[in-house]
């Protein structure tokens, strides 16, 4: 099942709260325009005015693929304005934008270019000049499971959506992410990036590093073709890639989504290292981690996983030729297990 993003929540509240104010009654239901032309019927819970002013609110419908703003209450308050045009504001739950490099500036409401673009064309049908601020309840909670922390929006979370609608099992929120903080990034002007794929290699990272504070550690998640190719781009010295070998390693086989459905397992390809190098194995594994321990009893498994990192490193540095990459492996308690030449620099 299809559902809708917190953009168009925000306009059908938006729009609903501004019928009221020109006088019109309240309706269960809103015909909203998304950006692809298409009209849908976005269901409301409530409405009302108050003095010069009216609010609605909209419940958050994700469809089948919800993310941690399903069935939440975004609500729209809006008031006539003498200045033409539409004004935003951030209210409870709603971020405010405080680094460059985003699409919109610092200082002003997390409403990404097309949530506003669409409650503008909604509200200026009906009049010229409106105020309109959205709110999320639970909003500023919300927020720190997301990169909004990452990408310097406080207080909240954005109103965002390119389609207006959410595709099961799609991943363009974490594409827009990655695209975000390297933006981020790009206008603090670094020079040093951090690349990680997820809570294991960030700790770590900030427990072993330098160069580690925000914004210049990146969340990769599994997208790592993705990722680097926009960083091939960037003026970039240096990378630093800090993670668990059993997702890191996926890179050196040339495997640039780690996704677990959609690549390949690391450890045979790690065992298959071990034993080119004269080593035996006489027992079964399934996770890397364990393989990982059980090296540890052996003489000469420092020796071997600083070659994994390099392997890593060069597979890397391969797909990014214009600066430096250095690989940092940690275990899942974070303690760095080897590292690749470049890494000194970090320290």
């Amino acid at each position: 099942m299809i559902g809708y993003t917190t953009g168009t929540c925000a306009t059908a509240a938006s729009f609903l709260a501004a019928t009221r104010l020109i006088g019109k009654p309240h309706r269960s239901s809103i015909p909203v325009r998304l950006p692809g032309g298409e009209d849908i019927d976005i269901p409301v819970l409530d409405s009302g005015i108050d003095d010069n002013a009216a609010w609605a609110t909209v419940r958050k419908h994700s469809g089948d693929d919800p993310d941690i703003t399903d069935k939440a209450i975004i609500r729209a308050d809006v008031s006539k304005s003498g200045n033409p045009g539409v004004t935003f504001f951030a209210g409870t739950g709603v971020g405010t934008v405080t680094r460059d490099g985003l699409q919109i500036p610092p200082g002003q409401a997390a409403i990404n270019p097309v949530p506003r673009k669409m409650i503008s064309d909604h509200l200026l049908a009906l009049a010229n000049g409106w105020n309109v601020t959205i709110s999320v309840e639970n909003g500023e909670e919300l927020a720190r499971q997301t990169f909004n922390p990452r990408l310097g929006i406080i207080g909240g979370i954005s109103i965002i959506g390119t389609t207006g609608i959410v595709r099961p099992f799609s991943h363009e929120s974490q594409l827009c992410a990655i695209r975000c903080e390297i933006g981020v990034a790009r206008a603090a002007r670094l020079d040093r990036i951090v690349l990680v794929p997820g809570h294991y290699g960030e700790r770590s990272a900030r427990m072993h590093y330098r160069y580690t504070e925000e914004p210049g550690v990146i969340e990769v998640g599994n997208d790592w073709g993705f990722a680097l190719d926009l960083l091939n781009n960037e003026p970039l010295e240096s990378i630093l890639v800090v993670g668990h070998a059993g997702k890191l390693a996926k890179l050196a086989q040339q495997e640039w989504d780690t996704h677990s459905s959609r690549s390949l397992s690391a450890l045979p390809w790690i065992m298959t290292e071990w034993e080119c190098g004269r080593f035996t194995v006489s027992e079964t594994f399934t996770t890397v981690e364990g393989f990982y321990l059980f090296t540890k009893t052996i003489s000469g498994y420092n020796d071997f996983w600083t070659g994994i990192a390099e392997k890593i490193a060069a597979a890397i540095q391969h797909k990014v030729s214009t600066c430096r990459v250095a690989v940092s492996l940690c275990d899942m308690q974070g303690s760095i297990i080897a590292e690749s030449s470049g890494v000194d620099q970090w320290k």
